[in-house]
């Protein structure tokens, strides 16, 4: 199965594409392609992620969040990602991709091992949130947070993006177009549409958003939906918001179908399984605990309470932190259950520089409620 084929037994010659200096690139550098062995299941996959010196030149990263393609192949993006520099000089990104297609894994970054969709010319930066294909030429939705490093080591968050991605024949992805949504705010009350997103059969693309009222002690994100048409995706204006009751065209009508007081995380997953909607996340963020599976029948919910399928807490205090719980149904899928992922990562960088595994997604099975 070429969406779990992450163990590399042949390294296959670099493939490496010219690019413009200006961002967005029209085509990417292909750092390294490895022939692979697929993993025969869930438990050597993870532990491959677990325990591995690096994944194709990708020492440490988080988010995983992933699309299998109509042919077959995967796609899937990390956030800020430390690379082995064995396969590129840089040492670090602030997104990657990792493509399995066929026979190979391939590393693929911007120009001269720049990020996958490289910062803007002011500096700043994407993390990736969700990946949705919406073409059938391999055409892919890529939805990023855009971010800022501030004087503090910390980061704001300014807002939403969507770039457009085509996927060659070779099954190598390349940025065709990046736009942002909306302009630079780092108020964490307006939306940020991409938090996920899923390919429904009723022909729509469903986008969610999340968003934080700004209050003490809500420590949970609001979940709000609009919807598209494949072909419409990267054109904003045409979106439709759920209020409640009907599609509207105003974003400033678009309401809560899960409330922000235990709900879900910032990055989530939304998927479905026949006729039933489903959201992953864990509760309260990352300062929680519990991952929940809330389900639906139908995208605007309403959505159940949420049954709590694992534990994985953060230790602040010791510098441990766990989240962003993503769903990743394509991988080993069994009936009544889903592969789940969260991020772990470590405040001490100095840590995670000499031990990578420290900030990787752990990947593990669960039922579905």
């Amino acid at each position: 199965m070429c969406a779990a084929a992450l163990l590399t037994t042949t390294a296959c010659a670099i493939d490496a594409s010219t690019a413009s200096d200006a961002p967005p690139p029209s085509r990417q550098s292909v750092v390294d392609c490895q022939r692979v062995e697929p993993h025969a299941d869930l438990e050597a996959l993870a532990a491959d992620f677990a325990r591995a010196p690096s994944v194709i030149g990708l020492a440490g990263g988080d988010m995983a969040v992933d699309t299998v393609l109509t042919g077959g192949d995967h796609l899937m993006a990390f956030g800020d990602s430390l690379l082995d520099t064995s396969a590129t000089q840089e040492t670090s990104v602030r997104n990657a991709l990792l493509a399995f297609a066929g026979d190979r894994t391939c590393l693929v970054l911007g120009p001269r091992g720049s990020a996958f969709v490289p910062d803007r010319i002011d500096g700043v930066g994407y993390w990736p949130t969700s990946l949705v294909e919406v073409g059938p030429d391999s055409t892919v939705a890529l939805f990023l947070q855009r971010v800022a490093e501030r004087g503090d080591g910390q980061f704001a968050n300014l807002g939403p993006s969507l770039a457009e991605v085509h996927v060659d024949s070779d099954g190598i992805p390349h940025v065709a177009g990046v736009q942002d949504i909306g302009s630079d705010d780092a108020s964490r009350q307006r939306i940020g549409w991409g938090a996920a997103s899923w390919r429904a059969d009723d022909g729509y693309v469903y986008v969610y958003g999340t968003a934080n009222p700004e209050r003490d002690f809500v420590f949970g994100w609001s979940l709000h939906v609009a919807r598209t048409t494949p072909d419409q995706i990267f054109d904003t204006e045409s979106w439709e918001y759920w209020t409640g009751d009907a599609w509207s065209s105003s974003e400033a009508s678009a309401v809560a179908v899960i409330p922000a007081i235990g709900g879900v995380e910032q990055t989530l997953s939304v998927f479905t399984e026949g006729d039933t909607w489903y959201a992953v996340s864990k509760r309260d963020g990352y300062l929680g605990s519990d991952v929940v599976i809330r389900s639906a029948p139908s995208p605007t919910g309403p959505f159940a309470a949420g049954e709590v399928v694992a534990s994985r807490p953060s230790y602040p205090e010791a510098g441990i932190l766990a989240y962003a719980a993503l769903a990743h149904p394509a991988l080993f899928p069994e009936p009544g259950t889903i592969v789940l992922s969260v991020s772990r990562n470590s405040t001490d960088s100095d840590a995670v520089s000499a031990d990578p595994t420290l900030y990787r997604p752990e990947f593990f099975r669960v039922p579905l409620p």
